[in-house]
């Protein structure tokens, strides 16, 4: 039997029922059961706070707004997902440098409409 190490235990899913020697079982309180048998959706969840029946001058989830970033959207490269700085002529995708634009061209170059 060989040691066990950290990150074995962190791969560890939840509904593991494996015992580990020298550890207590945890038992489960009742919220946590409570969450997992009886999951809700984003929109159940609002329903029943009632923040929709808050005054406009409160500051909610449903009235919050970030204002429009001042930069323009960064590019990302197609195949790498660096910075892309380059543009491919056919398809307006971006590309990082010369191997990933080798890369575009031999397998996700599409002319599209612009």
């Amino acid at each position: 039997m060989g040691s066990r190490t950290v990150k074995g235990r962190a791969r560890q899913t939840i509904s593991d029922k494996r015992e580990w020697p020298g550890l207590k079982k945890k038992k489960s309180t009742m919220n946590v059961r409570t969450a997992i048998l009886y999951k809700k959706n984003l929109a159940t969840l609002i329903d029943e706070s009632g923040i929709a029946n808050c005054p406009a001058n409160i500051r909610t989830y449903l009235n919050a707004v970030a204002p429009p970033p001042r930069e323009p959207p960064r590019l990302l490269c197609s195949v790498c997902g660096y910075w892309g700085k380059y543009k491919c002529k056919r398809c307006a995708m971006p590309y990082c440098d010369m191997n990933c634009e080798a890369i575009h061209n031999e397998t996700r170059c599409e002319r599209r409409v612009i």
